[in-house]
């Protein structure tokens, strides 16, 4: 975990949020919604990660030996294409169908998640997964799943903590607390 999602998932966050400014509530849910893009990021890397460990592992427990380089980037395109995944590719990730980010994602939180997945599986040895063993190759698939899972779990309690802010700021407009004029100013 990053510091940047550490302190978006503390629970003071969002404790106390009647007694802030209603600017720095939103200023919360803008940086909470650009640690969560970042995590949506990496989750989709992951998962194309994953998808190539498990195109190559269902390869491979088909009966056929260590391939060629030149097979497995043939086989890119249809591993990482949106859609229903194949039984090529049994390690399932949804199409993205998710609209464009309207936030920058915060590259803090990038950079030091891509460096744990790198770490799992680099990106640029993506080629070696031809020359590893089937327990290897096992064991990075089982990694990656994990790092994904993990990632999937903080984005879940993002959305938490996003739903909390939100709740917030919508309680002040109920209540009279802050007016709609105010957004337009």
């Amino acid at each position: 975990m990053t510091p940047e999602l550490e302190a978006a998932l503390a629970p003071e966050y969002v404790s106390g949020l009647e007694k802030l400014e209603t600017t720095e509530v939103r200023a919360r849910r803008t940086r909470c919604q650009q640690v969560e893009n970042a995590t949506s990021y990496v989750r989709r890397l992951a998962q194309g990660r994953l998808d190539i460990v498990g195109a190559e592992l269902a390869r491979r427990n088909s009966g056929a030996g260590a391939g060629e380089l030149s097979d497995l980037i043939e086989q890119l395109p249809d591993i990482l294409a949106d859609g229903p995944r194949s039984a090529t590719t049994p390690v399932s990730s949804a199409a993205s169908g998710r609209p464009p980010l309207e936030l920058e994602p915060d590259r803090t939180v990038v950079d030091a998640l891509t460096e744990q997945l790198d770490r799992i599986c680099p990106l640029t040895d993506v080629g070696v997964l031809t020359e590893l063993g089937l327990e290897a190759l096992a064991s990075m698939a089982d990694q990656v799943g994990s790092f994904e899972q993990d990632v999937s779990l903080y984005r879940r309690r993002l959305h938490d903590v996003i739903a909390a802010l939100q709740s917030d700021i919508t309680r002040r407009y109920m209540s009279g607390e802050e007016n709609v004029e105010s957004l337009l100013s």
